[in-house]
């Protein structure tokens, strides 16, 4: 009976041991989870402000023709 007693709690012990392995990884992926969020928003934010940035400044008109020649002096 001694064996199956041992086999029980050698059994518990690997089963609390994978919980907590569990729980850390769990844990883990949201952290990272997390930390992709806020790449994404801080990725997306500067995108936006690139965007309002050159919506706020009109486009210049392209030039047609000959470029003025310098005048002599």
């Amino acid at each position: 009976m001694s064996n199956l007693g041992s086999a029980k709690q050698a059994l518990r012990a690997e089963l609390a041991h994978a919980r907590q392995g569990a729980a850390y990884y769990q844990s883990l992926a949201e952290t990272l989870e997390e930390a992709l969020e806020k790449l994404e928003t801080v990725d997306s934010g500067t995108t936006s402000r690139r965007s309002a940035r050159s919506a706020a400044e009109p486009a210049q008109p392209k030039r047609r023709g000959r470029k003025p020649a310098a005048a002599a002096g």
